[in-house]
């Protein structure tokens, strides 16, 4: 009799082990930028570590360097391929937008959009999420606009307390690429916070590759125009420490966006005044979003189709709250199942703000 029902609970065990210990989804993320990207490289270490903790099979497509038009080249190879993924994660840019929403709606493979935003003059035909392309799930996009407009206004703000001078404020600007939604949101903060300050004159906008070499040859060519500059904006962290090698000992203030470690390290070194940050877990915390969402837990109901992710300011005087952010020990402290519904019932509502992910750290 025991060994009938011993296996009887053996073969009951083993119907609901599928219940249990149901298989990973899979999950390609189409990088626009290549390894080394310091940003960027931050968003995969997070996302990687949120798939381990919810067991997601991650796939990263990494753009070569040089060649980010090409990036919808990776887009086409997954959806197109023999083993597809069951979502996909990735950008917007200008030119493919469309394209990259037709596909997945033709391949009916889930798209969940981070970091930027669909480029205005495409809204109207890309509509929003689950409208003309009920594939496109949702999109996370970091309040890129209040960045700059912080930014500015505290750059502005340090300038005056230290300058009694009553000529106006020169002000130069150096930019991302012009195919990203961040850097025309991250301007859009910039004049916001101009036209709070007439007594501020911006001198010029340039673009960039977003990297600190071409900043750096930039801003070089900028200052022999405008010798009498005091702030440049940069628009991101490598932006500007480029910008910060071109000044040299000259009196000026940059600051930065991105909370990338060099930012930070830049911060502490007093190059950089500031750096605003935070938006790298986007794609951390869509993975948890995409779990719950292929277990009949739909974030809409909670969260909405857009989810805009807040700025938060590191400068010298709270920097050391952040010490270890980028280290493997913190990103391994941070359990990612505990902002999941479905690994976490008790969660009533997604909070994926940092005083929650600090309360929440795994000693």
């Amino acid at each position: 009799m025991y060994t009938i029902l011993k296996s009887l609970i053996f073969i009951l065990l083993l119907a609901l082990a599928p219940l249990t210990f149901s298989a990973s989804i899979k999950v390609a993320f189409i990088n626009p930028a290549p390894q080394g990207e310091v940003f960027w490289d931050i968003v995969v270490s997070y996302m990687q570590a949120s798939a381990d903790d919810l067991n997601i099979d991650l796939k990263v497509y990494y753009t070569l360097p040089k060649q980010r038009d090409k990036n919808f080249n990776n887009v086409k190879k997954v959806l197109e391929s023999n083993d597809k993924p069951n979502f996909i994660i990735g950008v917007f840019q200008k030119k493919t937008t469309l394209k990259l929403l037709n596909l997945s709606t033709k391949h009916k493979i889930g798209f969940y959009s981070i970091n930027t935003q669909v480029p205005d003059e495409l809204v109207e035909s890309s509509g929003s999420p689950r409208g003309k392309f009920k594939y496109w799930l949702g999109q996370s996009i970091p309040n890129d606009k209040q960045a700059g407009y912080l930014m500015a206004t505290s750059l502005i703000d340090q300038v005056k307390k230290s300058n009694s001078s009553k000529q106006p404020i020169q002000v130069l600007a150096v930019s991302g690429t012009r195919d990203s939604s961040a850097s025309f949101e991250r301007n859009k903060g910039l004049y916001q916070a101009l036209s709070d300050h007439p007594d501020v004159f911006l001198n010029q906008v340039v673009f960039t590759d977003w990297s600190s070499l071409s900043a750096y040859k930039k801003t070089k060519g900028l200052l022999k125009r405008y010798p009498k500059t005091q702030i440049i904006w940069a628009a991101s962290d490598s932006i500007a420490i480029g910008v910060s090698k071109a000044i040299a000992d000259k009196p000026i203030l940059t600051a930065g966006i991105d909370w990338s470690q060099p930012g930070i390290e830049a911060v502490k070194q007093q190059k950089l005044t500031s750096t605003y940050g935070g938006h790298f877990l986007e794609g951390g915390f869509a993975l948890v979003l995409l779990y719950d969402y292929s277990r009949k837990k739909d974030f809409k109901q909670d969260l909405g189709l857009t989810n805009r992710t807040p700025f938060s300011k590191i400068s010298l005087r709270n920097i050391n709250e952040f010490k270890g952010i980028y280290s493997k020990e913190f990103a391994e402290k941070i359990n990612f199942r505990r902002f999941s519904k479905i690994y976490n019932p008790n969660v009533k509502s997604y909070n994926f703000s940092w005083p929650e992910i600090f309360r929440n750290l795994e000693q």
